[in-house]
């Protein structure tokens, strides 16, 4: 009498069942890596500063029937990195390279320029505010130089002069929160960064041998 071979079945069976199981487990891996994804839950924040510096609010009705409101907001949370520059809105050049004797001359700002803080996100007022508060008092949103301002000076001999009117800035790096709010519930949606060239109020000459 023959004996029925059962070891081709139970094999068969055997790579079923661990296929399945490495399936089973590679679906939990994969929805646990998604839910780990979502973005984290945070308090919703005051309107203490710095601000709300800008919204866009949606809505649309849920399964239940509950108009569910969303909105997107941003927020300046920090600087990054600041650096100071000159805002040139006049320059002239004196040559006296060729002369032995040094060169009175009178230079006058013959156009007039204006400067104004860049806007990504939010308002020219909001980042105004940030931006004096967090980098310097003497910010402003903008500034148009003056015309027609005088200034007497030298050239040394052999020399050339370069005469620049303008007005002292910063060029700033800021990070900016965007956080989408759903009813009561408020989720961070990281930070991104935003950059700027801040003019002064501090309007003036530059002169400097080149």
């Amino acid at each position: 009498m023959s004996v029925p071979n059962t070891r081709g079945p139970l094999r068969r069976l055997g790579i079923v069942t661990v296929l399945a199981t490495l399936l089973s487990a590679l679906a939990v891996a994969t929805t646990a890596g998604a839910a780990s994804a979502d973005p984290p839950e945070i308090p919703c924040p005051s309107d203490a500063f710095p601000a709300f510096v800008g919204t866009a609010t949606t809505s649309d009705v849920g399964t239940s029937g509950i108009i569910i409101v969303r909105r997107t907001l941003y927020r300046y949370v920090s600087v990054a990195s600041v650096s100071t520059t000159f805002n040139i809105a006049y320059a002239r050049v004196f040559d006296n390279a060729g002369n032995s004797a040094p060169l009175n001359t009178t230079i006058v700002t013959e156009t007039s320029q204006t400067f104004s803080v860049t806007v990504s996100v939010g308002t020219t007022a909001k980042l105004s505010e940030f931006l004096t508060r967090n980098v310097s008092a003497q910010i402003v949103a903008s500034i148009t130089t003056k015309f027609g301002v005088t200034i007497s000076t030298t050239v040394a001999p052999y020399s050339r002069l370069l005469a620049e009117y303008g007005v002292e800035a910063f060029n700033v790096t800021y990070n900016v929160q965007k956080i989408e709010q759903v009813q009561n519930r408020c989720f961070d949606h990281g930070i991104t960064q935003a950059a700027t060239n801040a003019p002064t109020y501090v309007e003036g000459w530059r002169l400097r041998n080149i």
